[in-house]
């Protein structure tokens, strides 16, 4: 049964050998370039107060390319589910081919597995291979960049697992619809479902989160805005930029630990920094919701962010840099056992199928 799985997944193996030879190849020519590039922004960065002159080039290099192969990353799972796991038992229960193999000495569940085994696997390596070649050619563009859980399911060993789980849906979703067309449509809502739970609800909770609290001076985009709910203005101020962690939450709380309402940052501008609160035009109704504002007075802007700096701080949660092997290892423990859990369903319910 191995040989004749094989036999019937040739066409879809040389075109996943296709491909993943040729972005390897490109990786292979893009790598060393963007590591030699690296090393020499590095030497002359050091020469110079400001580093950004030769980072931003360098973070532009090669950009689209890497962001269009990092797309390809993310896609390869759901084409392996779509495209090799639903077809793979539909396509023969819609069209009544199952039935030959069935009047044979070969059981269904051992039918069934052989299919799973050989192009399940190919999958699995395709989107393995092609994960690890991206990441190492990135590699540079990453170190450069410090956000290591931004292209978290783009690097590394979690992309395999997401082939794995995708193939295994769509296999389990051909063999419930047994139509091939509405088993497409049910595999990629169901693979794009769990993907979603995973990614927004289950990954901040893979490794202990760290608390830490920061000056108003580190937060990114410090600024005032308009804020139709006061009507008038309110501070605001980013996330710091901690290097290669994974952000859960940042807001702005006082020496008492309370949590800063728009209505509160409102009446502490109206007291302490009238000339900010009034807004461009001497009010706060003058500028459109939503937008930025900053005092013409550059001095009454920091004399404000001195003053709210001295009653606010931001308090940050984060998951630490040295946790990103664990939660590679922990999601993709996550989708691998799911796989697993659904190919034994699919190996009990073709028992169930009538003949």
């Amino acid at each position: 049964m191995i040989r004749f799985a094989w036999l019937q997944s040739r066409t879809q193996t040389a075109v996943a050998g296709v491909a993943v030879a040729v972005v390897t190849l490109i990786t292979l020519i893009t790598g060393p370039h963007l590591g030699h590039l690296y090393s020499t922004t590095l030497a002359s960065c050091r020469a110079h107060p400001d580093c950004s002159t030769t980072i931003n080039p360098f973070s532009n290099d090669d950009y689209a390319l890497f962001g269009a192969l990092g797309v390809l990353v993310l896609v390869m799972p759901a084409i392996a589910g779509l495209f090799w796991g639903a077809p793979l038992v539909a396509r023969e229960l819609e069209s009544g081919t199952y039935r030959l193999a069935w009047t044979q000495s070969v059981r269904r569940s051992r039918w069934l597995a052989s299919k799973i085994a050989v192009l399940g696997l190919v999958s699995v390596a395709a989107a393995g291979l092609l994960s690890l070649a991206v990441s190492w050619s990135a590699r540079s563009i990453d170190l450069t960049k410090a956000d290591r859980f931004r292209y978290f399911d783009q690097r590394d060993i979690v992309p395999l697992s997401y082939a794995a789980f995708a193939f295994a849906v769509g296999v389990l979703m051909g063999l419930l619809i047994r139509r091939v067309l509405p088993a497409l449509g049910a595999s990629l809502a169901t693979f794009v479902a769990g993907r979603f739970v995973e990614e927004e609800w289950l990954r901040s909770h893979l490794a202990a989160a760290t608390h830490s609290t920061f000056a108003l001076s580190d937060a990114s985009g410090l600024g005032f805005t308009v804020d139709p709910g006061v009507g008038g203005v309110v501070f605001q101020a980013g996330a710091p930029h901690i290097q290669n962690s994974y952000l859960l939450s940042a807001q702005e709380v006082d020496r008492s630990g309370h949590v800063a309402t728009a209505a509160s940052l409102h009446q502490f501008l109206l007291r302490y920094c009238p000339s900010v609160a009034q807004g461009p035009q001497g009010g706060g109704g003058a500028t459109p919701a939503g937008a930025s504002h900053a005092p013409a007075d550059p001095s009454a802007f920091n004399a404000c962010i001195g003053r709210l700096s001295a009653v606010y701080h931001e308090s940050v949660s984060y998951i630490a840099p040295g946790k990103y092997w664990s939660m590679q290892w922990a999601e993709t423990g996550i989708f691998l056992v799911t796989a697993l859990a659904l190919v034994g369903l699919a190996l009990w319910a073709i028992r169930r199928v009538p003949s």
